[in-house]
């Protein structure tokens, strides 16, 4: 495989299955993670919400993640996109809260969205960089999801690890 640094992965946590199995899940991963990411709005459909106001339906996931992060030894985690993609004071509102829940940052997707995140999450663990890009993939190279075999199944067959993460899901975690 590849040496140590020369991949990070963040591992995306996007529905109820994966949330609930979530330190199961960081107690068995790569060293390569970095740190957890929320995905959301796949979290939000997995769970039949609506998509808007993220203000209270999300309060708990965002805790936990931002909790777990932490407490496996994780740089801080990484919260999901803004969805209302020309709503910038709601990025602004809504960063600055997931930054509360203890956030470094977000996957930004569209390109205006890059230097608002960027302002609203400065001087939080600056070595994480994701908002210096406004691609959602942002400055990692690989995404897994870790709620379902399928994803960990599409990573690079040269990220070492990866076949230990559809094993978690194989050996029901």
């Amino acid at each position: 495989g590849l040496a140590p640094g020369g991949i990070v992965v963040i591992a995306l946590i996007e529905t109820a299955l994966g949330l609930t199995r979530l330190h199961r899940i960081l107690e068995r991963v790569p060293d390569r993670l970095l740190t957890v990411g929320f995905g959301l709005g796949d979290f939000s459909v997995d769970m039949g919400l609506e998509l808007g106001d993220y203000t209270h339906q999300l309060d708990y996931p965002r805790a936990r993640i931002a909790v777990a992060a932490r407490a496996s030894g994780l740089a801080p985690a990484i919260d999901g996109p803004w969805l209302e993609l020309k709503d910038l004071e709601g990025l602004a509102r809504d960063s600055r809260r997931s930054r509360g829940f203890g956030f470094a940052g977000r996957q930004p997707i569209y390109p205006p969205h890059v230097s608002v995140a960027a302002s609203e999450y400065a001087g939080v663990d600056e070595q994480l960089g994701i908002v210096a890009d406004p691609v959602a993939r942002g400055p990692y190279d690989c995404l897994v999801e870790l709620s379902g075999v399928a994803a960990a199944e599409r990573a690079p067959a040269n990220l070492e690890g990866a076949e230990g993460l559809v094993a978690i899901f194989r050996d029901d975690v």
